[in-house]
């Protein structure tokens, strides 16, 4: 048995591909014009209130197509003019109801998300005449009415291009109002607490509007002052959309007008403490606003000391195979340095916030500090650049927290995108770009420093882009290890991905990595995405090269084999078993040195994965051996081989298995155990026998991971060590387990009895006939035994294996036998009834789909090698019993019986007298089946149901579908059900119609008494004898009907939901001939009176009904009906029992006349 392991969840691997990719041109512009052009029409075309599903409807279109080009958005700029002039058009036109504007406003926040604000802005209308009414437009909204934010948003974008008319705005003033520029900076402070996506809008608009020359003289200075206010009281959000503004403002403004605020509002940023509540809000944008105030005081300027590469070429690279790439000299840095180029105090504490902002648990913090850095240090000396870089290296201490690390990945990824992170530096970053890759801290269940080997992928494809060849050919070894380790061995599908990346960059760019081409093509970014896939697979191909393959095995044994994921130590076990082959001498001397000393370590994880890797690692070393054919002691030496019996003694201490993870660690040894038997390692007996004692002390562990490792192992440890044993050594280990198949410990029968049914030929044969009754006996159902579902499955299970195993021959010692077939058919059958429920619910179906499947094994087997066994009434029985679980109620217990049910009547050579076989194979299809949906399974078997053979079958396991209380579920199987009723009434097909209701009350009476069975009866009926399908033949089967409902009611006591049920079928029968009638009508009189009021009021109310809609009636009932209903509407029902018996005399003479009473 090999480890098994999941692979990673398929939502997190699978890559979404938008549409939008494979576009060519914005072909559906004359659809998005209509759309746009029907918002004005669907208004026009109403007298008093807009349609306003029809312009929803035009919205959700336009999204949808818009959706399409978010990859791709300049494709739409050819008609972003004619689509944003309809949009204004309807804006502007006066009149219009209020919504639609609203939608056109949408239509035009969308299309700035796909093609991004400031370039629809560039397209907006920007004349004079525009800005009176769009300001009066924008003050007359409420910034508190969130739902129209996207109005907000579009008036405020448009805002953002009229402002810079180049025109004094006081020209615009009129007498009757405040001045214009007043006007329009209120206007933008309302936005800027707002908490919608208009507030974004808001203080870019803001920014803009300051920095104009005519206002930033006069309003500005009272801005700042303001937002000082607003820094000290206000909410975190208004914060927010300030700081962003002044941020706005220190970008766009000149630097000499800035200078003389920068100070007051650096010192502002500075003094005033955020709350943390606060900071988790603002912490950006005062980032931003930090950087901006720091590049004023720095003189804006090219850092003439800055690396430069030069012309870059991937062609280059790529060109020749045999011949050394040309490249073309990196231009020299410049080493003279503006030593006379002051650098103002204030550099220092900014530099100092955005280094703290970049150990932030904030990613978008770090990343916009890592910007701030790469953009402050352009402006700054050579000498003073290097102490920042000083700075950021600090961050990669173990002292600092992995956001730290985060950080300086970023800031180092930017700096050398920018040139600024020199050439003679690089020897000193690299050792922590190495570390970054590897960052991996525990925290509790979980660990932190994912982001961080992203980053640092991140850092390494931009090195890649940055430096020539020449100047990283000293790093190639380093990095190169360390991107195909990530690649192949990160736990992450992204920093997998993220490192196969950045090798493909230097791969393309530098073109000096030993064996770029091949790995490339091998390890893209698709086949990382598995993790599996690269342990298992990917990693082997990146092994056979010497280059690579120590540093993989040492990463591995140093890293992965004590990894806190136990999947990862799971695969790193199966990594290292593939690696073996390809360097045996080097994993002999890891496996001696490293491995088998930690097997013992007291730390759970270590040992866990040491004793996986070893058990694997000596797997593959005892393969060599016999592939060398070569004796183990010669291959492995003999001190290694004292070590490893050593090791296999000391695994099994108890303080080991006792302590905290003691179930993992004994799935560790059973693999450990699993691993050398089938290696053939040489064992001492007396190893041997404690393994043996271990493992069956595992078979009754309560963890089920536990077992399955048990049994692989104890079937790989007999085979291997027992095989050539005496009988009676064989003998006394049979005994060991048949009694436990049979324990009264639920969990030692689950476990022993798969085992059993796991072992060898030679030791099933010793007792074969023994081996089986035990296995039968415990799938048997017992009081005691009832809900023990998992030891009864199994037991089925394996006796399946067993019949494999020893196989069907009479004539054979060592076969099974006729009788012995006879009996272990019908365990099996015996196990399609198993219907056991718990408080999980139906536990029973696990037996049942064992059974089948147990079925289709030894019947096939049976049927291969002596078909003269198999006889009619078995063949018959087991068809019926599998037809019948094809349409119960679980979906996959119908879809293994329906392929096992095809399995059988499709089996080569053919399965004898199975009846009706041609009309079979002519309605279900080869396996495998692909019944995706309840309906296309209820379709195929009532086409099989119209077989006499298979008919009852079918409906007995619709009765249970039918009956069920899932709708979905009554729906597909009733449905298909009731129209092939109705096609026999339509066809006058009554001799076959009545041959489905002879099986109905077959079924029903076959059940009676049935605690399971009878609620679904009395709702599959319910559901029948409403549908109308059996009213052509409904008197004729009434009284039959009648005489089973009665038979079952009267036999004990029944549960309240049975006798509600039963209201419903008396009712139904009223509508047979007048012996049912009557009788039915004395049955519903009694449950008028009985104990529970709640079936009193239920049969009042269900009687009135019935009678309301009753249409064929005796005269003389039809006299008293209007009496008969006003006495039932009329009665309180919840009186007492005795008050209301009278009422029922009155009804029994009203409905039967005491000249007919009986």
């Amino acid at each position: 048995m090999t480890l098994e392991v999941a692979d990673e969840c398929t939502e997190k691997e699978i890559d979404v591909i938008g549409l939008g990719c494979s576009k060519e041109s914005f072909t559906e512009h004359l659809e998005v014009e209509k759309l746009i052009d029907e918002l004005r029409t669907s208004a026009q075309h109403q007298t008093n209130q807009t349609d306003i599903r029809l312009v929803e409807r035009n919205w959700q279109r336009f999204s949808f197509i818009l959706d399409q080009y978010q990859e791709q958005p300049h494709l739409i700029d050819s008609h972003l003019d004619g689509l944003l002039t309809k949009i204004i058009n309807i804006i502007r036109e006066e009149g219009l109801d209020y919504e639609v504007k609203h939608v056109a406003f949408r239509c035009l926040y969308f299309i700035s998300k796909v093609r991004g604000y400031k370039v629809v802005a560039r397209h907006l209308p920007h004349e004079t005449a525009d800005l009176e009414p769009l300001l009066h437009y924008l003050e007359n909204q409420d910034p508190g009415v969130q739902l129209k934010w996207e109005t907000h948003y579009g008036l405020l974008l448009w805002l953002s291009i009229v402002v810079k008319i180049p025109f004094h705005l006081q020209r615009f003033d009129t007498s009757t109002s405040e001045p214009i520029m007043e006007r329009i900076l209120n206007a933008c402070k309302k936005y800027l607490a707002g908490t919608t996506k208009a507030q974004d809008m808001a203080f870019y608009v803001s920014a803009i509007y300051l920095t104009r020359p005519d206002v930033k003289d006069s309003y500005l200075p009272g801005f700042i002052n303001w937002a000082h206010e607003v820094l000290t009281k206000d909410s975190a959000q208004f914060k927010k959309g300030v700081l962003s503004t002044l941020a706005g403002v220190f970008k766009h403004g000149q630097r000499e007008q800035m200078m003389e605020h920068a100070h007051a509002v650096l010192r502002t940023i500075l003094t005033i403490k955020f709350q943390p509540s606060e900071l988790l809000i603002v912490k950006k944008p005062l980032v931003k606003l930090t950087q901006r105030i720091g590049l004023i005081f720095l003189k804006p300027r090219v850092a003439s000391w800055r690396y430069q590469r030069g012309s870059r070429s991937l062609a280059a690279n790529l060109q020749q195979t045999s011949q050394p790439v040309e490249t073309k000299a990196a231009i020299s840095v410049n080493d003279e340095d503006d030593d006379d180029y002051d650098v103002p105090e204030e550099i220092e504490e900014v530099l100092d916030e955005i280094l703290q902002a970049l150990r932030d648990k904030n990613r978008e913090v770090q990343y916009s500090a890592a910007k701030g850095i790469g953009r402050l240090t352009s402006r700054l000396s050579k000498n003073f650049a290097d102490q920042v870089i000083e700075s950021i290296m600090e961050l990669f201490s173990l002292r600092e927290s992995d956001m730290a690390w985060h950080g300086g990945c970023l800031a180092l990824a930017e700096l050398a995108r920018r040139g600024l992170l020199l050439p003679q530096r690089l020897s000193s970053v690299l050792p922590f770009v190495e570390q970054a890759m590897l960052y991996d801290e525990l925290r509790g269940n979980f660990s932190v420093g994912s982001a961080v080997r992203d980053a640092a992928c991140y850092l390494c494809w931009a090195l890649a882009r940055s430096y020539d060849p020449s100047l990283l050919q000293p790093f190639v070894h380093q990095l190169a290890k360390a991107l195909v380790i990530t690649t192949v061995f990160d736990r992450e599908v992204n920093c997998r991905r993220a490192a196969a990346s950045a090798f493909q960059e230097h791969v393309g760019r530098q073109g000096t990595f030993p064996h770029g081409i091949d790995i490339l093509t091998t390890c893209d970014y698709f086949a990382v995405g598995l993790r599996k896939n690269a342990y298992l697979q990917l990693s082997l191909f990146v092994a056979q090269y010497e280059e690579y393959r120590p540093h993989l095995i040492q990463h591995l044994v140093d890293r992965k084999v004590i990894h806190w994921d136990t999947v990862i130590r799971q695969l790193t076990s199966q990594a290292l078993h593939q690696i073996t082959f390809l360097d045996p001498e080097s994993m002999k001397v890891i496996l001696s040195t490293q491995i088998l000393p930690r097997c013992t370590n007291p730390e759970l994880y270590l040992r866990h994965g040491s004793i996986l890797a070893s058990g694997k690692v000596i797997s593959a070393l005892c393969q060599v051996a016999k592939d060398h054919k070569r004796r183990l002691p010669d291959e492995l030496g003999d001190a290694t081989m004292e070590s490893i019996i050593q090791t296999c003694v000391d695994i099994l201490e108890e303080r080991f298995w006792r302590s905290f993870g003691g179930d993992q660690m004994r799935i560790a040894v059973c693999h450990f155990i699993q691993d050398l038997s089938s290696g053939g390692f040489l064992l001492p007996d007396a190893v041997v026998d404690r393994w043996l004692r271990a493992l069956r002390e595992c078979l009754a562990s309560a963890d089920s991971n536990v077992q399955q490792s048990a049994i692989s192992a104890v079937t790989a440890l007999i085979g291997e060590y027992f095989r050539h044993q005496p009988v009676e050594k064989l003998t006394a280990l049979l005994n060991h387990f048949l009694p436990q198949v049979t324990s009264n410990i639920q969990q030692a029968r689950v476990g022993n009895a798969l085992a059993l049914g796991s072992m060898p030929r030679f030791l099933l044969t010793v007792s074969l006939p023994k081996v089986i009754q035990q296995l039968c006996t415990c799938a048997l159902i017992t009081d005691k035994t009832l809900q023990w579902a998992e030891s009864r499955k199994n037991a089925l299970t394996a006796l399946s294996l067993v019949c494999t195993t020893v196989g069907i021959a009479p004539s054979s010692p060592g076969g099974v036998d006729q009788a012995t077939l006879a009996g272990i058919f019908r365990t099996l059958i015996d196990g399609l009834e198993d219907y056991t429920v718990d408080s999980r619910g139906d536990i029973g179906a696990i037996v049942r789909e064992s059974a089948m499947s147990s079925i289709q094994v030894v019947l096939v087997l049976t049927n291969t090698s002596q078909p003269e066994l198999l006889e009619a009434d078995l063949i018959r029985s087991v068809l019926h019993a599998v037809a019948k679980q094809s349409t119960e109620q679980i979906r996959r217990t119908r879809l293994l019986a329906t392929n096992v049910f095809s399995s059988l009547i499709y089996c080569d050579p053919t399965i004898p007298h199975i009846e009706q076989l041609e009309e079979l194979r002519s309605i279900i299809p080869p396996p495998p089946l692909d019944i995706s949906t309840e309906k296309e399974c209820f379709d195929l078997w009532m086409k099989v149901m119209r077989l006499d053979t298979y008919r009852k079958a079918v409906i007995t396991g619709l009765v249970s579908s039918i009956g069920s209380l899932t709708e979905s579920l009554v729906k597909s199987s009733s449905a298909p059900f009731m129209s092939y009723l109705r096609q026999l009434v339509a066809e006058n097909r009554l001799d076959e119609l009545n041959l489905v209701t002879r099986d109905i009350l077959n079924v029903f009476q076959e059940n009676l008494n049935s605690v399971r069975l009878m609620p679904y009866i009395f709702n599959f009926l319910d559901h029948l004898l409403s549908s109308g399908c059996l009213d052509s033949v409904f008197k004729s089967m009434s009284l039959s009907l009648l005489t089973l409902i009665r038979t079952e009611m009267t036999n004990g006591g029944k549960p309240l939901k049975l006798l509600i049920s039963s209201v419903d079928l008396y009712c139904h029968l009223l509508r047979g001939d007048q012996v049912t009638f009557d009788k039915s009508i004395i049955h519903l009189l009694n449950l008028l009176v009985n104990r529970f009021p709640r079936v009193r009021k239920i049969t009042a109310t269900k009687l009135y009904e019935t009678l309301l809609t009753l249409t064929d009636i005796s005269p003389s009932l039809a006299n008293h009906q209007d009496d008969i209903l006003a006495i039932l509407s009329d009665t309180d029902w919840d009186e007492d029992v005795e008050a209301l018996k009278p009422v029922k005399t009155q009804l029994r003479s009203l409905f039967i006349p005491p000249t007919l009473n009986p």
